[in-house]
């Protein structure tokens, strides 16, 4: 249910704010989820979202491998969020070097959806 609700706030935002490139509050939606709830719930909302948002797009479908990486890199998110949810200091890094990676993941996608 929590996953549900979680995937229906992305998906409003992403289609309501559709007219502005590149200003998406999903990625910060998926954050604090996975913060409040732990991983597999960030996981769980990243992979939902995408899979919906990816086939019903107004932009078209995104493809096979395309539509993996997004998940992927949306899945970065929900590990940078469960990161900061634990207390431990050896994984305070986990959280930025997370984000690094999904903005490393969007340069890739840009390139795949080009060919």
């Amino acid at each position: 249910m929590l996953i549900a609700v979680f995937t229906a706030e992305c998906l409003a935002t992403n289609y309501a704010m559709i007219a502005l490139p590149n200003i998406k509050i999903m990625d910060a939606l998926v954050f604090i989820a996975a913060f409040l709830f732990g991983w597999t719930v960030g996981v769980g909302i990243a992979i939902s979202t995408w899979t919906v948002y990816g086939f019903v797009n107004p932009y078209g479908q995104a493809g096979f491998p395309l539509i993996l990486f997004l998940m992927m890199g949306e899945c970065f998110y929900a590990i940078g969020g469960a990161s900061e949810l634990s207390n431990l200091g050896i994984f305070a890094f986990v959280s930025p070097v997370a984000i690094l990676f999904a903005h490393r993941f969007s340069r890739i996608q840009r390139g795949l959806s080009r060919i």
